[in-house]
């Protein structure tokens, strides 16, 4: 743990610095479709990451590695910022470097990423509906779906925003329901909110031939009906 702690520190100024060049040439979307490019290749290709970690190749080697490999399919500065960070023995440290990096960049752009676990995949309208609500929720300008499948929660779904967990799956309320039992009235109404909140989000739309797989286990109220809230409260 305290690794990564030291690890998160020592990656920031690179990212903040990335972010910065690629402001100032104007390659924002560039650098960022590289650094994503480059995560997933890291994670394909994991020997290539042991590669950089090993403190006996020498930065030349390195430096002819990511110039064959990559050199004709990155953004120049992108190319020269890899080299920087060979320079300074901190390309190993590209993992965490580009998952900062991304978050500086979601900010920069007011994009906001959300977590989504289900038991069976959304369909196109249910992602278009939840996508909607939370750019609502979150006054963002984009949200980027990041889907999950979770047969371990039964049903419903779980959210996560930045560190908060919305949790309105079927297993959520089955934990709160045994940890109520003598509070009847409030579980009662907690239960009502999120079946409210469910239809809401990926509820049964007559439009969509797919959302009968959303899930849920009870009946409520239309989500047309614009009347009840359809995200939590802050409270």
């Amino acid at each position: 743990m305290a690794t990564k702690i030291v690890i998160s520190k020592v990656s920031e100024p690179y990212a903040d610095a990335l972010l910065e060049l690629a402001k100032a040439n104007n390659c924002v979307d560039a650098i960022t479709a590289d650094v994503n490019d480059l995560l997933t290749f890291l994670t394909s290709v994991p020997l290539l990451a042991s590669y950089f970690e090993n403190p006996v190749i020498s930065m030349a080697n390195k430096k002819e590695l990511v110039n064959t490999v990559m050199g004709s399919k990155l953004n120049p500065y992108m190319l020269k910022f890899l080299q920087f960070l060979i320079d300074r023995r901190r390309i190993a440290f590209f993992e965490t470097i580009g998952d900062r990096y991304l978050e500086l960049v979601y900010e920069f752009a007011d994009i906001k990423v959300v977590t989504v676990k289900t038991v069976v995949p959304l369909s196109y309208r249910q992602e278009r509906r939840i996508i909607r609500e939370l750019k609502e929720f979150t006054s963002a300008k984009e949200i980027r779906l990041i889907r999950e499948v979770d047969k371990s929660i039964l049903g419903g779904l779980v959210i996560k925003i930045d560190s908060q967990v919305i949790d309105i799956s079927l297993k959520g309320q089955l934990r709160q329901i045994s940890s109520s039992l003598d509070t009847a009235g409030p579980m009662a109404k907690s239960v009502m909110d999120t079946a409210i909140l469910m239809n809401a989000l990926i509820g049964f739309d007559s439009n969509d031939e797919y959302s009968y797989n959303s899930c849920l286990l009870y009946t409520s109220p239309s989500p047309r009906d614009r009347t009840r809230s359809r995200m939590p409260s802050s409270a």
